[in-house]
């Protein structure tokens, strides 16, 4: 018993002053950054962020939950479990990035509320929703041929991300370069 005391003792004095902060962790997405180039669309997976603010300030630290964030607010994270319990992780391009003419907010809410959030899951939706939703079929079809230009087109986002990242080398070394001739032609001078 003794031992727990001493670890809650321990613990209680390595984060002093965390009772005071107001904690809340958030489900987010990310960019994955590789899926994207790959497929040659946005790609986002399911992030978890915390929100930590000090009460009576304005100010917020919003970021990427670290695994210490854990063990620091045990109970806001038991929270944050409980609220989430069931939900599955979703990648993919949200229906929101995804421009279509018929891809209004209100349609995307309304995709939504049937747990269709990204144009994967549309794809993969039964045609039997033609029925509960007016024009499924024809945005159906859309997100299809739209998924299937896009991974045609990703060899070539690829080919020209890489080609960026070696023009943005090139310009680096030529002034790397240009700065060296500098100082060489300086030291010259002097000489």
């Amino acid at each position: 018993m003794e031992t727990l005391d001493h670890d809650y003792t321990l613990h209680s004095r390595k984060y002093a002053g965390d009772e005071n902060l107001l904690v809340k962790f958030e489900n987010d997405k990310e960019k994955d950054e590789a899926a994207s180039l790959a497929e040659g669309r946005p790609i986002f997976k399911d992030i978890v962020t915390i929100d930590i603010r000090i009460a009576g300030d304005r100010d917020v630290t919003h970021r990427k939950m670290r695994p210490q964030d854990i063990e620091r607010f045990p109970r806001h994270w038991e929270a944050f479990q409980r609220r989430v319990a069931g939900r599955e992780e979703i990648i993919g391009t949200p229906l929101s990035l995804w421009y279509h003419p018929q891809m209004s907010p209100a349609r995307i809410e309304e995709f939504r509320h049937l747990n269709i959030v990204t144009v994967e899951q549309l794809v993969g939706a039964p045609d039997s929703m033609t029925g509960r939703l007016m024009g499924f079929q024809s945005v159906k079809t859309a997100a299809k041929a739209w998924l299937e230009a896009t991974k045609s087109a990703a060899p070539v986002l690829e080919l020209t991300e890489k080609l960026n990242a070696m023009n943005l080398k090139m310009e680096e070394q030529q002034k790397e370069i240009a700065r060296l001739t500098k100082a060489l032609l300086k030291d010259k001078a002097k000489d």
